[in-house]
């Protein structure tokens, strides 16, 4: 369905939200140990699972022509630098929501296309950049520091 996520990107998602928090209780102070954390991942599976699996069950695509030329959605998002990794051609960004993936505001680590785009970008930069999904997951395509 256009607009949903694929199972792998909701996974993806979740898990980055999953270690968002718990580096953030991190930070705060709190303890909690791991047979709690998969405590908390066990009883939230059915909040997001059986959608997932129901749409993956009983989608045909046998009226469909299959082409092998892929249609790419550019997102764009609008972030503040936390840290660049040119070895591992990483950014770590503070992003605001991005609609189109219907994201919230979170930190994440993504990779970017060429790790030469990170040159000059500092933590704090005010950032613009465009996302593009690939086999890997995400990528930064164009990144510009805006005011």
């Amino acid at each position: 369905m256009p607009g949903e996520f694929s199972s792998k990107t909701k996974w993806q998602l979740i898990a980055q939200q999953v270690c968002n928090i718990l580096t953030t209780l991190k930070h705060k102070g709190v303890r909690m140990r791991l047979k709690h954390i998969a405590m908390i991942a066990v009883l939230l599976t059915p909040l997001w699972a059986p959608s997932t699996l129901v749409a993956a069950q009983h989608h045909d695509h046998s009226g469909h022509e299959h082409t092998t030329a892929a249609v790419e959605q550019v997102h764009q998002g609008y972030g503040i630098v936390e840290s660049v990794d040119p070895s591992t051609a990483t950014i770590r960004l503070d992003h605001e929501p991005i609609a189109s993936l219907r994201w919230p505001q979170m930190v994440m680590d993504l990779k970017v296309q060429n790790a030469d785009m990170l040159s000059g970008l500092e933590q704090g930069d005010r950032i613009v950049f465009d996302l593009l999904q690939s086999e890997s997951g995400f990528i930064i395509t164009r990144i510009e520091e805006r005011d």
